[in-house]
């Protein structure tokens, strides 16, 4: 299960993309549009996109909120992501709102 330093890799895409400094990424930002999370380990994955990048950044910084220094990922977890980040845009949303009011209850 790769294990990943949140301040590390939370710090380091802000640097990467946050070009304006708003603490947001977003398509006004000039940046690469392509961040590696590393693992704790040293192992690689990347994240290509506006859309995606900005999700990684706000899982990150509610890990960081929670504070936890590391964050564990399955590889469950990775495929999951990588699907509903594949989502269209408007869908993604509307799930992430229906789990968000699921945990609520």
């Amino acid at each position: 299960m790769p294990v990943f330093n949140i301040n590390q890799n939370f710090n380091r895409l802000l640097k990467a993309e946050d070009i304006d400094g708003d603490k947001k990424i977003t398509v006004d930002d000039k940046g690469p549009k392509r961040f590696n999370l590393i693992s704790i380990n040293g192992k690689s994955f990347e994240v290509c996109g506006t859309f995606h990048l900005s999700i990684l950044l706000q899982e990150l910084y509610l890990a960081k909120k929670d504070g936890k220094d590391e964050l564990d990922i399955s590889k469950e977890m990775l495929t999951q992501f990588k699907s509903r980040v594949n989502e269209k845009r408007i869908d993604f949303v509307v799930s992430a709102f229906t789990d968000f009011k699921t945990k609520e209850k």
